[in-house]
């Protein structure tokens, strides 16, 4: 499971490479999630990851963190979910209508955010 808790942690920070070197790349990307199909893989990824780390949460560097994040990543699933198909397409219009220093920033975001996921779960995907 930690593993898996790492591939999904690497999967985040290429999306913040891929913004970070091309931002054209990176739109076409997210408006393929602007679909059922996309909307479900969305939450599914939150949830499972979120899955992920609440069962490896024992085993991290900071487990009550761990933990903490875990639900917070599970109930965005279930929030995106109740959102609706048309919610989602509306925040994906809006995110990808904004400047492209705006978008480089939350790729900047997305691979700190994904390095230090790979940081919390490294100890628990060695030691499997």
């Amino acid at each position: 499971m930690a593993i898996l808790a790492l591939g999904f942690c690497l999967f985040i920070c290429g999306f913040g490479i891929l913004g970070l070197v091309s931002v054209p790349s990176l739109l076409k990307l997210v408006y393929w999630f602007d679909s059922l199909t996309g909307w479900l893989l969305a939450a599914a990824f939150r949830i499972i990851l979120g899955s992920t780390l609440a069962y490896i949460a024992q085993t991290t560097v900071w487990p009550l963190f761990t933990m903490a994040l875990a639900f917070i990543m599970i109930a965005g699933g279930v929030i995106l979910l109740l959102l609706g198909i048309k919610r989602f397409h509306k925040i994906i219009e809006w995110w990808c209508g904004q400047s492209i220093s705006l978008i480089r920033g939350w790729s900047v975001l997305a691979l700190a955010a994904g390095l230090g996921l790979s940081y919390l779960v490294w100890g628990a995907a060695v030691a499997a």
